[in-house]
């Protein structure tokens, strides 16, 4: 492909970036009230920079049970929705690691598969003009590609070093390649660079907030690191024209300015690489490339506490391992909520008794039509504990899999709140077991999961 081929093609996706954020504004808008609400009205707008007026200071929101993120949001009173994640994420993820990893290498294979799902055309490569690592790159990569069954044609001719292949027209792949790849490298990195630490650590991607006056928009990826939260926005290709925003929104969202990075693959020459030097002293918030990035994220690790050894768990205080247990399961969408659990169990079953099959998210936002306001946030990980319990069955009468809040559900698996409340413990135990084996071996874990969870392991 020659570079006018591909300067046409970053017009098109420039174009088609723009039409699709349009249309998710407006998706996004249309949506912002559930069922049975009423739609909020339209927020005045923005004071401008450097303006005298300032929002009103915003009520403090119930966070009983909420995913940590959720609940950070919504102590400073703005709603934020995060999606639970499902199997084909840690898929993609995996996928992404490897090309962010390697992009310097596979620059060239990402512009052509963008090219053939666009214009849906298989294209070719000669991989013997490459550089050996590029080549080795590469090819793996669309291999990785291939076994996934995300290319309709695939063929590497290896005695001429031509390689031919097209990319499947699916809308997530082309989600990916066109830029979600980076968020999902940085929440990877950010994960793995945090492993180690004694502080709670949460995070997510692709989180939807609500933030009067500004309404509502998007944000790549979040961590908290004990409590502090640090925001990255990833751009693929120009970041300056947005920097002024993302600044008025980290003021608004109460997020410091020297926590707030926009991150890009890397600096495409020099004038990028000086802006991205000066924009701290002009604006507060930080640009940085990948590799910057993850030594940001190694020196906030390195700041923390020694993680534990191994046998910590073993000579740790009983409460204090249940603090831990409970910040676990709160982390993993699974607040146990002791004191309450009983009362949104009867709302699910309530909910499924207005009509059923219903989608997950239907179920969910009947359950938080029927409980208390300081209860709303908790119907999504009682939700999620009865689902990964096996509570949720699909057409076939067997235990639903499917993550997604689209998913349809047939039936519960009980019909009672006593047939239905071992389904969250079980999934409590699961998840503990699996996650935290040593915990488990403890002679007195049955003594603690109970304090945590409100029932026996």
């Amino acid at each position: 492909m020659d570079q006018t081929a591909f300067a046409d093609l970053e017009q098109r996706l420039a174009r088609i970036e723009g039409e699709f954020e349009t249309l998710r504004a407006q998706i996004a808008a249309a949506s912002a009230s559930g069922p049975g609400e009423e739609a909020a009205p339209t927020p005045p707008p923005a004071p401008e920079e450097n303006g005298t007026g300032s929002p009103a200071a915003p009520s403090r929101a119930s966070t009983a049970g909420a995913d940590p993120v959720v609940a950070w949001f919504g102590e400073r009173g703005i709603t934020a929705e995060v999606q639970e994640e499902t199997e084909a994420d840690r898929v993609f993820d995996r996928l992404a690691e490897y090309l962010g990893d390697h992009y310097a290498d596979l620059h060239r294979i990402a512009g052509g598969i963008r090219w053939t799902i666009l214009e849906r055309e298989d294209t070719k490569l000669a991989v013997h003009k490459l550089s050996p690592s590029q080549k080795k790159r590469s090819l793996e990569f669309i291999q990785m590609l291939n076994n996934l069954a995300l290319l309709d044609s695939y063929h590497y001719n290896e005695g001429a070093g031509r390689l031919r292949f097209q990319a499947r027209h699916d809308p997530r792949l082309l989600r990916f390649i066109n830029g979600q790849w980076l968020e999902r490298y940085v929440l990877v990195k950010g994960r793995k660079c945090f492993q180690g630490a004694t502080v709670d650590v949460a995070s997510a991607r692709n989180i939807h907030v609500t933030a009067p006056p500004s309404g509502r928009f998007e944000m790549d990826v979040i961590f908290l690191v004990g409590g502090q939260p640090i925001w990255i926005e990833c751009k693929s290709r120009e970041f300056r024209r947005d920097i002024g925003k993302y600044a008025e929104r980290a003021q608004l969202l109460g997020i410091p300015l020297d926590r707030t990075v926009v991150a890009v693959q890397s600096f495409e020459d020099e004038g990028a690489e000086e802006a991205a030097a000066d924009i701290p002293r002009l604006h507060g918030l930080s640009v940085s490339d990948t590799k910057g990035l993850v030594r940001r994220f190694k020196e906030i690790a390195a700041a923390e506490p020694a993680a534990a050894g191994p046998s910590a768990s073993e000579e740790e205080d009983p409460a204090a391992l249940a603090d831990r247990l409970s910040a676990y399961l709160v982390q993993s969408q699974l607040s146990p909520l002791p004191e309450s659990r009983k009362e949104l169990l009867a709302a699910l079953l309530k909910a499924a008794e207005e009509g059923m099959p219903a989608t997950a998210g239907e179920l969910r936002e009947r359950m938080r039509s029927i409980v208390a306001a300081p209860l709303k946030p908790a119907a999504h990980p009682v939700l999620v504990a009865v689902r990964r319990g096996g509570g949720l069955l699909d057409g076939r009468g067997y235990p639903s899999r499917e993550t997604s809040l689209t998913t349809e559900v047939a039936a519960l698996a009980a019909d009672d709140v006593a047939g239905l409340e071992p389904l969250c413990i079980s999934a409590y135990e699961d998840v503990i077991k699996r996650k935290m084996p040593k915990v488990a071996s403890r002679p007195d874990f049955g003594e603690v999961f109970a304090k945590v969870v409100g029932a026996g392991a």
